[in-house]
């Protein structure tokens, strides 16, 4: 309910300022005599908890993390204080519902650890009306790999079963959850043991998350995942919601532009479940080159249901680190094809 965002503005970022010319930064927070954590302390002993103090600051020490631009690229991480390292925090004053209050907290940045998991080490201070009422001389905080659907629950569907899907003992998974982990999840939780590696710095091609995400299962696949192997079939369905936002947008009909990304997105899956990339070093990304004999049959309106989507592999080509595939997609209704691409 937004109780524990301790900031309410940041007034100063100064990226070279601070005693150690390594980045300062200054938040305030309003606290109304009726705050809500005055009750929350020792009976007939109403203060702000030293604890919330020290969350603010951290709060306002991953602000200037961000502000240094470390969270460029790093989508869905989190902040946490570094291992190990020892932090103390002193509290020398109260913060009590006498009146309104200003808090101001200062981070002063000492030490600054880049690499796949950057660290940044600071002192940080809070003052209560200009009155010093914590500190902390050194405290550490990092960013390590988290995803966006960690904090994106309701997108999921609470009746959807984990299903894998393959021949043999495929551990690569079709049901919806593991669909939208495309997009916003753990790589390993939607391409099994192969994406591993990817659940940690290194970046693996994405399918869009919503409201731009187009696939809602995979009904079956004919090839083993990372065979990298021509000829494959990949069958997946797309449940088109009556009241999505781009029947508006297209004036009762699905808009061309997004039946066509309904289309391409089954070729990245399967591109990826194949792993035409597994002896490529670093971050690997989707890009789409070309296309051809692209044919809408009919135009897709709010009550057409399930749309089954046919997707095969044609011919693939690997050069310099690059790989090509080709595909060919049928997309279908109940009543036959809907588009062919």
């Amino acid at each position: 309910d937004g109780r524990l965002k301790l900031i309410d503005h940041v007034p100063v970022f100064d990226p070279e300022g601070g005693p150690w010319g390594r980045g300062y930064l200054r938040a305030e927070a309003h606290v109304p005599t009726d705050a809500w954590f005055y009750e929350g302390h020792f009976k007939n002993d109403p203060c702000m908890p030293g604890t919330l103090m020290a969350d603010a600051a951290t709060q306002a020490l991953s602000f200037t993390m961000a502000a240094m631009g470390f969270t460029i690229g790093r989508d869905g991480w989190r902040f946490e204080p570094v291992p190990g390292e020892m932090a103390r925090f002193l509290c020398r004053g109260q913060v009590v519902p006498d009146g309104p209050h200003t808090l101001e907290y200062e981070i002063f940045i000492e030490d600054v650890v880049d690499g796949d998991e950057p660290e940044v080490y600071a002192a940080l201070l809070c003052k209560s009306d200009g009155f010093k009422v914590f500190q902390c001389r050194r405290f550490g905080l990092r960013l390590v790999p988290d995803y966006p659907l960690t904090t994106k629950r309701e997108h999921l569907r609470d009746a959807e079963p984990v299903r894998f899907v393959g021949p043999g003992d495929s551990d690569v998974r079709g049901d919806y959850e593991a669909l939208l982990a495309c997009a916003w999840g753990r790589p390993s939780d939607a391409f099994g043991r192969m994406f591993t590696k990817y659940d940690g710095a290194l970046k693996c091609p994405r399918l869009p998350g919503p409201p731009y995400h187009f696939m809602s299962s995979i009904v079956d696949v004919d090839v083993a995942p990372g065979s990298a192997a021509e000829g494959g079939t990949l069958v997946s369905t797309f449940e088109v919601d009556p009241e999505a936002w781009y029947f508006e947008e297209g004036q009762g009909h699905m808009p061309f532009a997004v039946l066509v990304e309904a289309l391409l997105q089954p070729c990245g899956w399967f591109a990826s479940y194949l792993n035409f990339f597994r002896d490529t070093e670093g971050d690997v990304a989707f890009r789409n080159l070309d296309g051809e004999e692209c044919i809408l049959h009919k135009p897709v309106g709010p009550d057409i249901g399930t749309l089954k989507l046919t997707t095969r592999l044609t011919r693939a080509a690997k050069a310099a680190g690059t790989s090509i595939v080709f595909f060919e997609v049928t997309c279908e209704d109940d009543e036959g094809p809907v588009m062919t691409l």
